[in-house]
């Protein structure tokens, strides 16, 4: 199997929508996102994330295999 993930964490979220951290918390309390809870983390299915985005799984992967913007912090390039 390969290293495909099939779930993001809430502060995934927020970079891939461009919200706070504080408001992906609120939209999966709410029930607006759909979270898992595993153990004591809070997990997205990575699909709801790309409906919400207006994206299918070709366009993420086309868009997670091209080199990010100049200046733009990814994913794991946080603090």
């Amino acid at each position: 199997m390969g290293s495909a993930r099939l779930t993001v964490s809430v502060p995934e979220v927020a970079v891939l929508l461009g919200v706070s951290r504080s408001a992906a918390y609120m939209l999966v309390r709410s029930g607006e996102i759909p979270g898992v809870r595993l153990g004591r983390r809070v997990v997205v299915p990575l699909s709801a994330v790309l409906d919400m985005a207006g994206l299918d799984v070709d366009d993420w992967l086309r868009l997670s295999a091209a080199p990010p913007p100049a200046g733009a912090m990814g994913l794991a390039g946080g603090s």
